[in-house]
């Protein structure tokens, strides 16, 4: 058919040009808002988030750290950052028809170092701006990453993955729950088990926001015509304590609309194909990545997380530049020393272990060796470390997205 051409601007904006059209704007689609029910119940559980934060200056350096909690309540959102000894305390609010948090602190007695924070999670990642009570001219970037979250009266244990109730809301500990967690799919292409054959066939789009699932399904109908399907509905867990989340809703078939290179054209709903069922067991959120899928007039099959890339080597998962708190200095790991990721001092190894997404490292400092280690899925999501640029030199997180 042709080429596609997609460029990105930050992690939610871009451009695509399809064959034989111009380039259009594109944007990450958000049908689950700040103001939906489920957000607005959600902001009034007291809750409290935990997050690394990291301020960048306009060159991309970092000039400080924090230790950010924010605290919700039913009549109360603070935000505090710390560092060592000192304390920043912000006052919060969620604007109307905004997808960001606003924190302001009272005076420079409550908050000697930062004197505003505008911020938007995403995910297990942060992004905004800091101002400075030193420099109000001049915001900071602020690159973040969610840690985990305390519940009322739940031990703080927490497993890090990505959960509905504030991403991590399951304990270790027995009877730890506050409040039953949703275990959250990885959003993306997912395909039945036994049909990954390399071959055409049927591919599923999953796409879970709050306790909305989406999805839509690219296969054939019998005569062998393609065909595709869209339905959504309620996703969550299936009772109290549970360890699996589910979701069960319609299957709607689609015909028309616009072609590649055609003209504008809306499609069309021809008919209710039958209910499709979705669940999702996370004993220990161990994998976000499988789970049970039972289509219409079909048993119940397993179906899988499509990973479109191949196994990363050590230097593709850990080259780059690290911030570590406690070493005072940047961190750039870009060669290897056995399976060993290190800096050009040799200070700093990093080894991943095998068969776990975990990476331990340790840190000689004069005679003194430090072991520390930091949890390695694709978001780097650790109190231990945050990867600010890859291996090619660019930054990560999600650039300069939009707060409003």
């Amino acid at each position: 058919m042709g080429d596609v051409t997609l460029s990105f601007r930050n992690g939610l904006q871009g451009t695509i040009q399809l064959p034989g059209e111009p380039a259009e704007a594109i944007e990450r689609y958000v049908f689950v808002g700040r103001d939906a029910p489920y957000y607005q119940a959600q902001a009034g559980r007291e809750t409290t988030q935990e997050a690394l934060w990291l301020g960048l200056n306009a060159q991309g350096q970092v000039v400080s750290d924090w230790r950010a909690e924010l605290q919700s309540g039913v009549d109360l959102l603070r935000l505090t950052l710390s560092k060592g000894d000192v304390r920043n305390t912000l006052d919060c609010e969620r604007p109307a028809q905004s997808q960001s948090i606003r924190c302001v602190a009272a005076n420079a007695e409550l908050a000697p170092v930062v004197q505003a924070a505008e911020f938007r999670s995403l995910g297990p990642q942060v992004t905004g701006t800091l101002t400075l009570q030193a420099d109000t001219t001049t915001p900071l970037r602020l690159q973040g990453s969610n840690i985990r979250t305390y519940l009322e009266r739940c031990v703080p244990v927490v497993i890090t993955g990505c959960y509905s109730e504030g991403w991590d809301s399951y304990s270790t500990y027995e009877g730890s729950y506050r409040r039953t967690p949703t275990y959250l799919p990885s959003n993306g292409t997912w395909l039945v088990q036994d049909e990954r054959t390399g071959k055409p066939g049927r591919g599923i789009s999953l796409d879970v926001q709050g306790d909305t699932m989406l999805m839509q399904v690219f296969g054939y109908r019998a005569d062998g015509q393609p065909s595709f399907y869209m339905g959504f509905g309620r996703y969550a867990s299936e009772f109290e304590r549970s360890t699996t989340s589910s979701a069960s809703f319609v299957l709607n078939r689609y015909a028309g609309g616009r072609s590649l290179g055609g003209a504008p054209a809306s499609g069309q709903l021809l008919e209710e194909a039958g209910e499709v069922a979705v669940q999702l067991t996370a004993v220990g959120a161990t994998s976000l990545t499988q789970a049970m899928l039972q289509f219409p007039g079909e048993a119940p099959k397993p179906m899988q997380r499509f990973t479109l890339d191949a196994m990363q080597t050590a230097e593709e998962k850990l080259f780059g530049e690290w911030y570590m708190p406690w070493i005072p200095m940047p961190v750039i790991l870009d060669r290897m020393d056995g399976d060993s990721a290190t800096n050009a001092e040799g200070s700093v190894r990093c080894q991943p272990a095998q068969g776990i997404s975990y990476v331990q490292c340790e840190w000689k400092n004069s005679s003194n060796l430090m072991p520390f280690g930091l949890i390695s899925d694709p978001f780097f999501v650790s109190s231990a470390a945050v990867r600010v640029r890859d291996r090619h030199g660019n930054l990560t997180g999600l650039g300069d997205v939009p707060l409003n």
